[in-house]
């Protein structure tokens, strides 16, 4: 058992004992929310980075990258499927669920809502409140995901070698920088984030 293990039973008691079942009903995990399961994957990312990090030899965790770089997309996409879904329930509009993986025009559909609550119409929805948000950070987002995107425009490229078609997912030796990874992960998750909070505070903080 590892420290960290040691630390979450010592703090919430969810890993199981030996007499029970690997899955098993917990009142502690019962609300399901797209929030929660993007910052699950956002951690575990973050958590790898961190292994390769304390690793001794860079043969230990050189194949860390592959899951890093799909947990990191992963989060994004989910995190852009939750601000579409709540922009519906807000616009009071039909919710429709995304079922797409591409990155590209999921990003199309949430830079639209950004134009509008943070910049087109932000003083229509609520005089008091003042975000920060700004067309820097719009630019900014824009390219780390068209990034992720093109690296990865079916989900499949950093979770399979080969695709449905039988090419190789990745044509050339692939390797990144984990600092520069690091740093996209958190204005990643934190810019996405901030979205359905606005929008929770128009609703409430007219």
């Amino acid at each position: 058992m590892n420290d960290l293990e040691k630390l979450m039973i010592s703090q919430h008691g969810i890993f199981p004992t030996k007499k029970e079942l690997m899955f098993y009903n917990s009142s502690e995990y019962t609300h399901s929310h797209w929030f929660r399961y993007a910052h699950g994957y956002k951690q575990a990312a973050l958590m790898l980075i961190q292994n390769v990090k304390d690793a001794k030899t860079y043969s230990e965790v050189e194949d860390l990258i592959f899951p890093i770089i799909y947990l990191f997309r992963h989060f994004t996409e989910l995190l852009l499927k939750q601000i579409i879904v709540e922009y519906a329930d807000f616009k009071g509009t039909p919710k429709n669920i995304p079922t797409i993986h591409n990155l590209d025009l999921l990003w199309k559909d949430v830079e639209t809502i950004i134009n509008d609550l943070y910049f087109e119409n932000a003083k229509k929805y609520s005089t008091k409140i003042k975000s920060a948000f700004s067309k820097k950070d719009l630019a900014k987002l824009t390219s780390i995901i068209k990034r992720l995107h093109t690296r990865d425009v079916k989900s499949d490229t950093f979770r399979y070698p080969i695709n449905t078609s039988g090419e190789q997912t990745l044509k050339t030796d692939f390797n990144a920088s984990l600092e520069k990874i690091v740093l996209e992960i958190d204005e990643t998750f934190s810019f996405l984030a901030s979205i359905p909070f606005i929008m929770f505070l128009y609703k409430h903080v007219p």
